[in-house]
């Protein structure tokens, strides 16, 4: 049995996504999520904050920020355990300002270092 990761949600709800959503490698281990700071304001606030997950199936090890930028920022930065070498699955979700709701995740591809 294999899992097929563009197919893996880690979260699900009603809160928008950003209408454009990026994960770029910048360094060996730093890996920038951009998106599209316009919004809805009546779905989303420019306090929602940023989830991001990069989640290494051969090594079964998972960085993750849950707590990130805010989406009026437009990007975040998460940084990949260096000891552990891979292909990493990246993925993301915005979380509202008061913690009542949450996005749907999206798979944004993979990096390896």
């Amino acid at each position: 049995m294999k899992i097929n990761p563009a197919l893996v949600k880690l979260s699900s709800g009603d809160l928008p996504l950003p209408a454009s959503i990026t994960a770029t490698q910048l360094e060996n281990t730093v890996v920038q999520f951009a998106w599209d700071v316009a919004f809805d304001s009546e779905k989303a606030n420019k306090g929602d904050q940023i989830m991001m997950l990069a989640y290494n199936d051969e090594m079964k090890a998972a960085v993750a920020d849950v707590m990130g930028q805010l989406r009026k920022n437009g990007r975040d930065m998460l940084t990949l355990k260096a000891g552990t070498p891979g292909t990493y699955h990246l993925y993301a979700a915005f979380i509202s300002y008061d913690r009542i709701r949450q996005s749907d995740s999206v798979y944004l591809g993979s990096v390896v270092i």
